[in-house]
């Protein structure tokens, strides 16, 4: 009979209450993350920080030729690495870090304020238009006729591709090669007038469906909701550890070794999460975009770390979460090894 609760007792521990703890630690530690001030308030700084040098090391890695990738493709990158303006130089000096620090860093703020209800609910929309501007300044031309400069001169089919692409709008696949001099205002043109037609004005970044009351704090709302959660595979753990022992010492071991190893394994998780985005990134088919197919995976893995570097700030807490799961379970499992060791009783003697 024994043996029988002590199945009962593991097959709910191994089908419902480690995967579930497992769930609730992630899901606490995300809702921390992704509702923190500090994760909306760092982004627009660390893009200003971080994709400057993932652009300069792109174009590097196509300059030095190293690994396989789309000739031309390589030959635009080749061509911007010879460019005597830096990356973020010109992200600066046209505008774009300007945009960021002033647009995209207000819209978010005013995110973060309504999620913590010290703002009232309302839609955010992030302007594109001075973005737009930024994009078609004129030290962006200038470092695109630069780029021009830099390609090898077209050949009679090369000029052909051009002149059909100023001529119908269609940006999709240039020629890595030199256009004629008097072509090159023209396309800067179609260039702009694409931009202003591809790019919308403005988006929509935030948009509350549901009247929250008034005060009402969205992030510790959700926050103590999660924690309430925590609840249910704890009690999955506390019910499966009394069928299995009962009331003894031996509880804290079968409830503490699960909790435990839930808390090790979103631990671990975690902590491979950053590691695990390079990779999926360099190797995943990117089938829907033509330059992204053909470009070398050493390129799809750095950007892969530069969004990895953010997924940490959304990993960190579960980190922390899970730690502290862990903690527990080993506290619980101490505890079962600080009372003595239940005796079985020995049978009675044979009497003669």
């Amino acid at each position: 009979m024994n043996d029988v609760r002590k199945i009962v007792a593991l097959l709910l521990i191994i089908l419902i209450g480690v995967p579930l703890l497992f769930a609730m630690i992630w899901a606490a530690g995300v809702t921390r993350a992704v509702m923190s001030p500090r994760l909306l308030s760092d982004l627009p700084q660390a893009m200003i920080r971080e994709v400057p040098d993932v652009i300069d090391e792109v174009l590097q890695t196509a300059r030095r030729g190293e690994g396989r990738m789309d000739d031309n493709l390589r030959g635009w990158l080749t061509a911007a690495s010879a460019v005597s303006i830096s990356s973020r130089q010109l992200l600066e000096e046209s505008g774009v870090n300007n945009w960021t620090r002033t647009e995209l860093a207000d819209s978010l703020r005013r995110i973060s304020l309504m999620l913590r209800a010290q703002s009232q609910l309302a839609d955010v929309r992030l302007d594109l238009r001075p973005l737009k501007r930024a994009l078609t300044h004129p030290a962006v031309d200038r470092y695109l006729e630069q780029v021009f400069a830099n390609l090898p001169a077209c050949d009679e089919a090369g000029l052909a591709a051009w002149r059909r692409a100023i001529e119908a709008d269609h940006w999709d696949r240039l020629p890595a090669c030199r256009p004629l001099p008097e072509l090159t205002p023209s396309a800067l043109e179609r260039l702009h007038r694409e931009m202003s037609r591809e790019m919308p004005d403005d988006v929509t970044l935030f948009a509350p469906k549901t009247d929250f009351p008034p005060g009402f704090d969205l992030v510790h709302g959700v926050g103590s909701l999660i924690w309430l959660m925590f609840l249910f595979p704890a009690l999955v753990i506390i019910v499966a550890a009394l069928i299995a022992v009962g009331p003894k010492p031996a509880f804290f071991r079968w409830s503490g070794i699960p909790t435990m190893v839930a808390g090790v394994l979103a631990l671990g998780l975690s902590t491979l999460a950053g590691r695990l985005i390079p990779w999926a990134m360099k190797w995943a088919p990117y089938e829907h975009s033509h330059y992204w197919s053909h470009a070398d995976p050493f390129l799809r893995g750095r950007l892969g770390s530069l969004l990895a570097s953010w997924v940490q700030q959304v990993t960190s807490p579960v980190m922390a979460v899970a730690g502290s799961v862990a903690v527990v379970g080993l506290v619980l499992f101490a505890l079962s090894l600080a009372f003595p060791a239940e005796r079985k009783e020995s049978p009675p003697n044979a009497q003669g």
